[in-house]
């Protein structure tokens, strides 16, 4: 494939970027054509640990401190978030929000265990696959995923009252996992105020 000037161009900078900033991007992350500009390449930030999505005003990501309220019940079950047992800090506050701190502090960002942790976080909450999932509902060409990890199913799914059935997939360490290799799956069904009205926990 030949290459026009601007891109290479670009790619050098992108490149001799990375080296001037290496301590910032992980060796995992990889150079990608940019998905609307023309002859531009970024980074790809699906490979860095501290990449976010938004749905419905929704924030989806790990980060050092976090605060999980009732809305987002809706889509990531309180018990999955609750089942992380090595963040520094976890607490089950009164008023139905869970409080989670990764760390001890903010400067801990560029920590190799500090990523390892971010990456650990998105996986066993299933926050990362959600929130593709809710993102690339509507796209008709989407790849369906054969061995999913959590599926997300609609009201016509739903027998106890929900408009909306998750269904997650775990292993005998609580982690969210391919349904191949799964040995315990959880249903819940949530209403339009993200309150679970029906739960089942069973082993496969």
């Amino acid at each position: 494939m030949r290459l026009r000037k601007g891109t290479v161009a670009v790619i050098q900078l992108a490149l001799s970027w990375r080296m001037a900033f290496r301590w910032m991007i992980p060796r995992s992350s990889s150079i990608i054509p940019h998905p609307t500009i023309k002859n531009t390449m970024v980074v790809d930030t699906e490979k860095l640990p501290g990449h976010s999505h938004f749905y419905n005003d929704l924030w989806f990501g790990a980060h050092w401190m976090m605060w999980f309220g009732k809305s987002y019940y809706k889509y990531i079950p309180r018990s999955a978030i609750l089942s992380f047992k090595n963040a520094f800090r976890l607490l089950e506050l009164s008023n139905e929000t869970i409080f989670v701190q990764l760390t001890p502090s903010i400067w801990e960002y560029d920590n190799s265990e500090y990523r390892k942790l971010q990456w650990d976080f998105r996986e066993q909450t299933g926050i990362e696959v959600v929130a593709h999932e809710l993102l690339h509902d509507d796209d008709e060409n989407r790849i369906v995923d054969a061995d999913p990890s959590v599926e997300i199913l609609t009201e016509a799914y739903c027998i106890h009252g929900g408009i909306r059935l998750l269904r997650y997939y775990y292993n005998e360490g609580r982690q969210v996992v391919p349904r191949s290799e799964a040995t315990t799956v959880l249903n819940y069904e949530v209403d339009r105020d993200g309150r679970v009205v029906w739960e089942e926990v069973y082993r496969l």
